[in-house]
C-alpha cells in the first residue's frame, strides 16, 4: 500500500490497496481499440482515475478509525 492523495481532497492521504500492474484496453483518438500494460505509478495512477470514472472518491478506500461509542 502506498500513501495516496487526490486533488479534490487537498492534503489528504490514505495508504489505499492496488495493483502494480494492470492491462487495460481503450479506444484511441483514432478510434482504433488498444490493449496497454502499465506498471508502478502509471498503473496507481490508472487505477485511481478509473475510481473516479465509477464515481468512486478514495476516501472509501480509507477505514473507519475504531473508535468507541461515547455513553
Amino acid at each position: 500500500k502506498l500513501n495516496e492523495g487526490c486533488l479534490s481532497f487537498p492534503g489528504k492521504f490514505i495508504a489505499v490497496p492496488r495493483k502494480k500492474i494492470c492491462k487495460i484496453s481503450y479506444q484511441n483518438l483514432y478510434g482504433i481499440w488498444t490493449e496497454e500494460t502499465f506498471i508502478g505509478l502509471p498503473s496507481i495512477a490508472i487505477q485511481h482515475e478509473y475510481d473516479h470514472l465509477l464515481g468512486v472518491s478514495f476516501l472509501s478506500h480509507d477505514k473507519p478509525l475504531d473508535i468507541p461509542p461515547v455513553v
